[in-house]
């Protein structure tokens, strides 16, 4: 649920916050949030979540 909502915070656009999730990003290895979080389990989405409320 944070993750859902410092994307809300950092993008106006409903559509860029949703779909964040989906794309590639250097911070994370080149890997999207869902490859990164899925390959690096619960810690993969506290780093993601962390980073994400770190932008806000």
């Amino acid at each position: 649920m944070k993750i859902h909502r410092s994307l809300h915070a950092i993008f106006a656009n409903s559509t860029q916050a949703n779909s964040w999730v989906d794309r590639k990003n250097s911070r994370l290895g080149d890997l999207t949030a869902v490859e990164y979080m899925h390959q690096n389990g619960k810690r993969g989405m506290e780093e993601v979540c962390e980073y994400l409320l770190s932008q806000c």
